[in-house]
């Protein structure tokens, strides 16, 4: 069994050298900056794509909510539209539900978390379903045990919470991924606007601050700035551009616009699609270009062309995304 686990963002894979087993992980950032859907993120590299299992404590948002924010992010697709086109939904979402499936990753969305209960479920799942990897969103919605859930200051609190998550890393052996709130601010964000607790600082293995704040790049619908590796009891530190779709709510790791190594893919149909009055088989194969490592990163801009260049055929009005698509790099 491999001790570390990736996060499936290459360039931060890269510098951190993947989670280690007994690692406490902090990612931080200010409120409303996309913590959570990074979180979502690398569930899926790590669960759906590895097949690695993994458990996400979700105390501030129901299950429900978060199956469907899954769902969103695999398939490309907004809330909103799977709303207004509820005929659509089923048929954008097959392949990916039967992917979530099969996946092994467990969502307990218990509101109110109290550590000690934390503790007993973690260990039942390791122990049950050989959990690799334990996310929680986010670390301020976790209870503290008596006296502090009552009588002690919110610190004092948090600062328990800190030394039980870090004890159960240690005692469970696999990484445990906590998000945190940062201090709000304009400023580049630092290790010592992690809210509440002195504890968890000093405790993590690994502190990741994500920064959109002033300074960073908004083209085209995008937004692109610094995830800040500010903490690696491992080895390097350093800093990881990367970029958010704003339609599709995803990070990435290129920026859309940039053609630098461009890279050719085999884009294939998996099966007959019909929808719109457009139609879509398997014999309707293109050939794209792009620097991107996924050509659908970009909301499948050069897929879509391709395909009305060559074909005819409307990728957008189709409600195509890439579950319904085999994916090859040429060369």
């Amino acid at each position: 069994m491999c001790d570390s686990i990736n996060c499936g963002f290459s360039n931060i894979d890269e510098i951190v050298g993947g989670f280690q087993a007994s690692d406490l992980v902090v990612i931080g950032s200010r409120p409303g900056k996309g913590k959570s859907t990074f979180a979502k993120q690398i569930a899926l590299n790590v669960a759906v794509d590895n097949q690695t299992p993994t458990m996400f404590f979700s105390p501030a948002e129901s299950g429900m909510r978060f199956a469907i924010d899954l769902l969103c992010l695999e398939c490309d697709r907004t809330q909103s539209w799977m709303e207004d086109h509820p005929d659509m939904v089923d048929e954008v979402t097959k392949d990916a539900t039967e992917r979530f499936s099969c996946a092994p990753l467990f969502i307990d969305d218990t509101p109110d978390l109290k550590i000690e209960d934390f503790l007993f479920k973690a260990k039942k799942m390791v122990k049950a379903k050989g959990i690799r990897l334990i996310i929680i969103d986010y670390v301020q919605f976790l209870r503290g045990p008596e006296p502090f859930r009552t009588n002690g200051p919110r610190e004092a609190e948090m600062d328990c919470v800190a030394k039980s998550l870090k004890t159960a890393a240690e005692e469970l052996k696999v990484p445990i991924i906590v998000l945190s709130q940062l201090q709000r601010g304009p400023d580049r964000p630092k290790m010592d606007d992690i809210t509440d607790s002195k504890e968890l600082k000093v405790l993590a293995d690994v502190v990741i601050l994500m920064h959109n704040g002033i300074g960073w790049d908004k083209i085209d619908g995008q937004i692109t700035g610094e995830f800040i590796i500010a903490k690696n009891t491992h080895g390097n530190i350093g800093t990881v551009e990367l970029t958010c779709d704003l339609e599709q709510g995803k990070f990435y790791e290129e920026k859309i616009n940039d053609r630098v190594t461009m890279k050719a893919f085999r884009i294939t149909p998996k099966r007959i699609r019909r929808s719109n009055g457009q139609v879509l088989t398997p014999e309707m194969s293109v050939v794209v270009s792009t620097n991107l490592s996924n050509p659908f990163n970009n909301g499948a801009k050069e897929v879509a062309e391709a395909y009305m260049r060559i074909y005819g055929f409307d990728y957008k009005r189709s409600c195509c995304c890439k579950t319904d698509f085999d994916c090859v790099l040429l060369g």
